[in-house]
């Protein structure tokens, strides 16, 4: 029986970089093929430098941002032919690891562009492992009626975080440490650092897809590699996302002055304690169920491969979106006993539980809502105003009362 070599994995730092000719040879190579082949530099290695790539994560592993790259034609029969020559000279080997196949769509209609990636990898081992990524960016922000709307609010956002930001150095500057003693002050300074960050973000998207188009625009036929743009896109929206969170919890604090309003900010403050210990619990409970789903069908379901991966499916089972059919056509009798004790447990034990406790403040908020005589949220944006606008009296009064320290 012939004995077949066997490969490594795969691993960034062990991966080939050279340069062969075609058929994986050696070099020298033909002239000739420099010249008739069309896939002559689909053998040489491209860094990662060379086309802006970053770390891909797959399926099975990540691999670096350069490769061995075979650049298709706009015009389908000559991209035909590019890969019938690689086929024919097994550029797909056993030494390959992964096969990805990107490109990038822009729709004129809704003004975005799609980076789309389609991946196979090839463990070791043997088999295949599909793998897919698709991310729309919008590289033009400023079209059309949307995007005059988007560059208003980009001014409007500016604008306000210039003045918050004058707000902020000049309490700093005249209260110092005393300053912080609001917690919603020290809310503000970390809103306004982000904040900054992600302007700064935003500026470093905007140089990326610039030097990206212009690359595009040189050569129509040019590889431009996009993914560095989505996937920063991707961190610049959950950046973004968490900002607009922060805002929404600095509106509900102002609006906590209207009474109706401010009712369920103190209800979630009456049972805060509780919430603290009930979540304490629930995380507990919750992962130690996601790895006993992740020990049951990790070894045959994707959707159960790790930890995370099964936290996210029974999170999604939670609200209802229930994937109980991929496991039970893999483990009939044991996916039965172990979503059934899901949902006992979870769903109807563990959310009783919060209900109960909400219940219990709300009744107690509701008693003391009755009773109490605080001002609506119009009274107390007249109050912030004026006391905003004789801060500076107050200050001097209070400097001019203060002792001097001074020698006579």
């Amino acid at each position: 029986m012939k004995n077949l070599k066997s490969y490594d994995k795969y691993s960034q730092t062990s991966e080939e970089a050279g340069s062969y000719c075609i058929g994986w040879k050696d070099k020298p190579c033909n002239p000739n093929d420099e010249v008739y082949k069309y896939t002559a530099d689909a053998w040489k290695f491209t860094s990662s430098l060379d086309i802006w790539g970053i770390p891909v994560s797959g399926y099975y592993t990540t691999y670096g941002g350069g490769g061995f790259i075979a650049k298709l034609d706009v015009n389908k029969k000559v991209s035909q032919m590019v890969v019938d020559e690689l086929f024919d000279n097994s550029w797909v080997d056993r030494q390959t690891r992964a096969v990805s196949y990107e490109f990038t769509l822009y729709c004129i209609n809704t003004n975005t562009f799609t980076y789309n990636m389609f991946m196979v990898e090839f463990p070791e081992t043997g088999g295949t492992f599909p793998y897919h990524l698709i991310y729309p960016v919008k590289v033009y922000q400023h079209l059309g009626p949307a995007g005059l709307y988007t560059l208003v609010c980009e001014v409007f956002f500016a604008i306000y975080l210039l003045i918050l930001t004058v707000m902020l150095v000049v309490g700093i500057v005249q209260q110092k440490k005393q300053y912080f003693s609001n917690p919603w002050n020290g809310y503000d300074l970390v809103f306004v650092i982000l904040s900054y960050i992600a302007v700064i973000m935003y500026i470093i998207r905007s140089i990326m897809t610039s030097r990206a188009l212009s690359v595009f625009q040189a050569d129509k036929k040019a590889f431009v590699n996009f993914y560095h743009i989505a996937l920063w896109n991707v961190l610049l929206v959950l950046f973004l996302g968490c900002l607009t969170f922060m805002v929404t919890l600095r509106m509900l604090n102002v609006l906590g002055y209207n009474k109706r309003i401010g009712s369920l900010t103190r209800v979630f403050r009456r049972a805060a304690s509780d919430m603290v210990w009930f979540g304490l619990f629930f995380t507990l409970l919750f992962v130690i169920y996601s790895s006993l789903g992740y020990l049951l069908f990790g070894s045959l379901l994707k959707s159960y491969k790790n930890v995370f991966a099964s936290m996210s499916t029974l999170f999604i089972n939670m609200i209802g979106m229930i994937k109980f059919s991929e496991i039970d056509s893999s483990y009939p009798v044991l996916s039965k006993i172990y979503f059934m004790i899901f949902i006992l447990v979870m769903v109807y034990m563990i959310l009783t539980m919060f209900l109960s406790m909400l219940s219990g403040a709300i009744d107690q908020v509701h008693e003391e809502t009755k009773q109490a005589k605080e001002d609506e949220m119009v009274d107390y944006a007249i109050k912030k105003f004026k006391s905003f606008m004789t801060y500076g009296r107050h200050v001097q009064n209070r400097r001019r009362d203060r002792p001097s320290s001074g020698r006579w």
